[in-house]
């Protein structure tokens, strides 16, 4: 009984260091990842039996990045026990919004789905006109943008390598990934 009340006052103590906002709360913050590592490996295996899917490996992650910020070291219930209910909320949302948009995929009409025309029908002009628009749009983007679109595309890198490279967590990659599209369906639809 008294490891696990020092276990809890160093957790407390963890939470409390990542909540200052001072430069040891990034050290702390890391330091209750990997103290909770197979606390977010048991939410993603209860929606998902089988091999661990990364991805929702690492919304459990910002979950409980998350946690760590909100939670109150003072409340009764324990940190791990905070931190698992936000989790497994996250998750879960992640995992129905998966379902949803899998769902709405099927649903799409195959004749819909092949209607666009075939680009090696089209004429050599309208090709060229695309390209340039194509062109023109990708150099309106930042340049780091660009070169986020040449890692993924031209280099052939995964997210996961591009965010390793860059220092940044691959959920931050695909989010920009995901607005850079987005920017540029824009530009090309004007």
């Amino acid at each position: 009984m008294q490891y696990a009340t020092a276990q809890c006052a160093t957790v407390r103590e963890l939470v409390i260091a990542a909540q200052s906002g001072t430069e040891a709360s990034e050290p702390a913050l890391e330091q209750l990842l990997v103290n909770h590592a197979g606390l977010c490996r048991k939410v993603v295996t209860a929606f998902q039996p089988g091999p661990v899917d990364d991805d929702l490996l690492q919304v459990a992650r910002i979950a409980l990045t998350a946690a760590a910020k909100t939670y109150r070291p003072a409340s009764e219930a324990s940190f791990a026990t905070y931190a698992y209910a936000a989790m497994y909320r996250t998750v879960r949302k992640e995992v129905q919004r998966r379902h949803r948009d899998a769902k709405r995929l099927q649903q799409v009409p195959l004749e819909e789905a092949t209607d666009a025309p075939d680009p090696a029908q089209e004429s050599p002009l309208i090709q060229r006109l695309q390209r340039l628009v194509l062109h023109a749009a990708l150099q309106a983007l930042p340049q780091s943008d660009r070169e986020l679109l040449k890692q993924l595309y031209w280099r052939d890198n995964s997210q996961r390598e591009v965010a390793a490279k860059y220092g940044v967590s691959q959920a931050a990659v695909q989010k920009k990934h995901r607005r850079i599209l987005k920017d540029l369906r824009f530009a090309l639809s004007a």
